[in-house]
């Protein structure tokens, strides 16, 4: 579980980062068929989603080893 969460947040993180330096070159399917220019909240959106996901895996992992820990 904690590695599906990690792979989807550096997605996310890496998603985000696209948004902001490569916008341009996106293709239509993330940047929609009408261009309003959004890229930063997008972006911003993403990363923090993608943190999310990383910060979620990191308490799941710590989790699952301290839970067999005892």
């Amino acid at each position: 579980m904690a590695l599906v969460l990690a792979i989807i947040g550096v997605l996310g993180v890496i998603l985000g980062l696209l948004y902001l330096f490569a916008a341009s070159s996106l293709p239509n399917s993330l940047v929609g068929s009408v261009h309003h220019g959004h890229h930063i909240v997008r972006a911003g959106v993403s990363i923090l989603v993608g943190l999310a996901f990383i910060v979620g895996a990191m308490l799941a992992s710590r989790g699952r080893s301290s839970a067999s820990g005892t």
